[in-house]
């Protein structure tokens, strides 16, 4: 017979006073083993009352057979019905059921019900439930057995064959279903989840009761009670049968719960390896961004892209200490709101100072220092844990990282080292700024130097590369270019004439026009800024605009003949440089007034200029209405342009840039 284990367990000597204080659970659990033990109630009342006193011999041995067999069950441990147990003592009940009747069936049951409630240390109603299951599959069964036109005794034909067969099948399902119900009333898991766990067990639970059916058809076809002592060895073999099969399941159950603790190892190694891997990638990808000519604030929106994907932080930012004034800016950010960034060196404040002062990682979480540290701004802005950490080149802090969470989050020794390394790449990154920038100075100061040597070799143009410089930059921004390419206008405009210094001083203080060979000559002075800037890898996008600057919209212009919209930067210098001339004295002639060169302009657009660029070097002459060009001093050119995206394409990175 079946058994289960509910979810509780009593095996102290206080359960009974517990029972006695609250007999059944509460609920509908209590009110499903109330109902199942009042049908069992009515179905024992019935077979006491109906008790086959003629064969009283033989419904005592059943009994007692049930009764010793109810005390070697076999535990159904690592099984679908764990904590569960299957006896023989079925196959006697249901044998009682064939030879004496519902009566019999009932009876018999109860000797294992008594067995069961003896040797189990659980609470009383536990093993009242199970004593009526007991007794409702054994009343079920037999109603069932006679409805279906069963006799008991049991006679050796098909009818009685069929009927013993239908009630083997109730007797089996209203056991398993009277268990599954109480299980899931208990545990809150699906019934029909809990009785599909029984299918396992429905062929070992037939083979029993088909034991219990031979004992009834040898017991009825008048071989005596001997029957009861050579029949029950029979039991032996599917004691054995299901036992090694509950324990080769418990065998392979424990392999495979082996199997799956090692997968499970596996599968966490694998993701730490992964988790290495990216890592790695990630750091060989900004170290390659190192040693390349990567500009500094697209490796600082790479390493805090980098942050946000190795250790999933909600915002990142990099600040910097402004060498002159010793304060700290924004040099790029992301997932961070206006208010904060605008708040800037309030936000930084407090601890982040204190990690940049003392030169130390600053962690703010629930483990390592109170949250409570954090700025004003920082809370505002919902950011619950934070890590600080400075950057450090050849002992000097130049600035730092912090790295944000909206969540709770507890910084792990792993997320500690990922952003030390970033943080090293970033101090890495910031020190081969500066040897960059010392080295693009030297040859801009270089540079510069020569220009001013080509100027100082005609008065007349002297002065002419700076305006034409300031013209362009505000031509460019009159077209809506890029902080990148304001840039290379920046410097292409300052040096676009340094070729003149290959010019013979002949030809550029000549006060007559130029012959055509001279002229030739003089064309050559781009291809020479061209070959002089080509040496300097800093600039290395700047010797083809220089080299275009005379190349006319209608394709008639030199070295190369192309059309000026092929170069719209180079486009832009000649229309200034132009401008700039027309209004300048010459040796050979007096400057033009601005309204004269305007209207020039306007006649060669189309031809000479590209008209967009003509428009829109006009709108930037009518804002810097009265300026002196010749002679106005310019401010430093500072442009805060967003370069990328981060990682997970939900804010942008921004970055700061001074010319």
């Amino acid at each position: 017979m079946t058994s289960a284990t509910l979810a509780y367990t009593g095996r102290d000597a206080r359960s009974l006073m517990r029972y006695l204080r609250n007999p059944l659970p509460s609920g509908r659990l209590g009110q499903y083993i109330l109902s199942v033990s009042l049908v069992a109630g009515a179905a024992l009342a019935y077979a006491l009352n109906n008790i086959p006193y003629d064969r009283l011999l033989v419904l005592g041995l059943l009994a007692a057979m049930a009764f010793c067999l109810e005390w070697a069950p076999i535990k159904l441990r690592k099984t679908p019905l764990q904590g569960s147990s299957v006896s023989m003592s079925g196959a006697v009940a249901f044998a009682a059921l064939l030879l004496l009747g519902v009566p019999g069936s009932v009876i018999a049951n109860l000797g294992s019900a008594l067995a069961y409630s003896a040797k189990e240390k659980r609470p009383l109603y536990k093993r009242l439930f199970t004593s009526a299951t007991l007794v409702n599959s054994s009343a079920l069964s037999g109603l069932v057995y006679m409805l279906a036109g069963g006799r008991a005794p049991i006679a050796f034909g098909l009818s009685d064959l069929a009927a013993a067969g239908l009630a083997a099948c109730v007797y089996f399902l209203v056991n398993a279903s009277l268990i599954s119900g109480a299980v899931s009333l208990a545990s809150g898991k699906p019934f029909r989840t809990l009785l599909a766990n029984w299918k396992w067990l429905f062929l070992q639970m037939l083979t029993i009761l088909a034991i219990g059916a031979v004992m009834a058809l040898i017991s009825a076809s008048n071989q005596g009670i001997t029957v009861f002592i050579a029949v029950p060895l029979l039991l032996v073999f599917p004691w054995y049968s299901i036992y090694f099969y509950v324990e080769k399941s418990a065998v392979i159950a424990d392999a495979h719960e082996q199997l799956s603790k090692a997968n499970a190892e596996l599968a966490a190694a694998n993701h730490s390896l992964d988790q290495k891997l990216t890592e790695l990638r990630a750091l060989h990808e900004i170290g390659l961004s190192l040693n390349s000519a990567q500009s500094l604030p697209s490796i600082f929106e790479q390493i805090i892209n980098s942050v946000l994907s190795l250790v999933g932080a909600d915002a990142a930012a990099i600040y910097l200490v402004d060498p002159h004034t010793r304060g700290l800016r924004f040099a790029a950010h992301t997932g961070l709101g206006a208010d904060y960034v605008q708040a800037g060196q309030l936000a930084l404040d407090g601890a982040a100072l204190r990690a940049l002062e003392e030169g130390r990682i600053l962690l703010l979480d629930q483990e390592h220092n109170t949250p409570a540290m954090l700025s004003t701004p920082a809370a505002k802005a919902g950011l619950q844990s934070v890590a600080f950490l400075p950057f450090s080149v050849s002992g000097e802090t130049v600035g730092g990282m912090d790295v944000s969470f909206r969540s709770e989050h507890t910084f792990t020794a792993d997320d500690v080292s990922v952003l030390k390394v970033l943080a090293e790449q970033a101090a890495v990154a910031i020190q081969n700024a500066r040897l960059m920038d010392q080295v693009h100075q030297s040859y801009l100061s270089t540079i510069s130097a020569l220009a001013a040597a080509v100027e100082a070799k005609d008065p007349y143009t002297r002065g002419h590369s700076e305006v034409v410089r300031q013209l362009a930059v505000d031509t460019g921004r009159q077209l809506g270019l890029p902080a990148a390419d304001l840039e290379l206008l920046n410097l292409s405009a300052l040096f676009h004439d340094i070729g003149k210094i290959g010019i013979p001083d002949s030809l550029l203080h000549k006060p007559d026009r130029l012959t055509d060979e001279e002229w030739t000559l003089m064309r050559q002075h781009p291809l020479i800024g061209e070959r002089i800037l080509s040496k300097i890898p800093a600039l290395a996008n700047i010797p083809g605009i220089v080299r275009h600057h005379h190349e006319r919209a209608d394709g008639r212009g030199y070295p190369d003949g192309i059309s000026a919209k092929e170069n719209m930067l180079a486009a832009i210098i000649s229309i200034c440089d132009a401008y700039q001339a027309m209004v300048s004295d010459r040796t050979y002639r007096k400057a033009l007034t601005h309204a004269a060169a305007v209207e020039e302009l306007r006649r060669c657009a189309g031809t000479q200029f590209v008209p967009e660029v003509v428009e829109a070097f006009l709108n930037a002459v009518e804002y810097q209405h009265g300026l002196t060009l010749m002679n106005h001093s310019l401010e430093p050119l500072v442009m805060k342009a967003k370069v990328g995206t981060n990682a997970g394409g939900n804010g942008h990175v921004y970055a700061t840039v001074t010319a």
